[in-house]
């Protein structure tokens, strides 16, 4: 490893133990080492566009930090998951559309994986 490097995890570790993102100063969120603002963009470079942080942490507070599917509380960093609600394989040209975007819990995007919302309502009612 470069000096840099060494540098970058010992501060990142640093910041961890004193609480904060491992990334700024803000506080961290809960069971992970990165703030909000952080773990949105996290979240969005996971989608595939970090422009994309602002749009995806409007649409969490538009549904009130609840899951979509379950209503079920979310807490960020712990049990989050964004579902594209139309899967990506079934249409990958929605995979950034802001309209396919919905935030849930992690096990329940688990168990949904590549069923669409109707057909997901239809198993659970069988």
């Amino acid at each position: 490893m470069n000096k840099q490097t060494i540098y970058n995890t010992r501060w990142m570790i640093k910041q961890r133990e004193k609480g904060l993102c491992q990334f700024c100063i803000q506080p961290k969120l809960p069971d992970n080492s990165l703030c909000e603002k952080h773990y949105f963009l996290s979240v969005a470079t996971q989608i595939g566009d970090r422009k994309l942080a602002n749009d995806i942490k409007d649409i969490f507070y538009a549904q009130e930090g609840k899951c979509y599917l379950s209503g079920e509380k979310l807490i960020l960093g712990k049990n989050t998951s964004i579902d594209h609600v139309i899967p990506i394989s079934v249409s990958p040209e929605l995979r950034n559309h802001l309209g396919n975007l919905r935030w849930t819990t992690e096990k329940i995007n688990r168990f949904k994986n590549e069923f669409t919302y109707g057909e997901l309502i239809d198993i659970c009612k069988n």
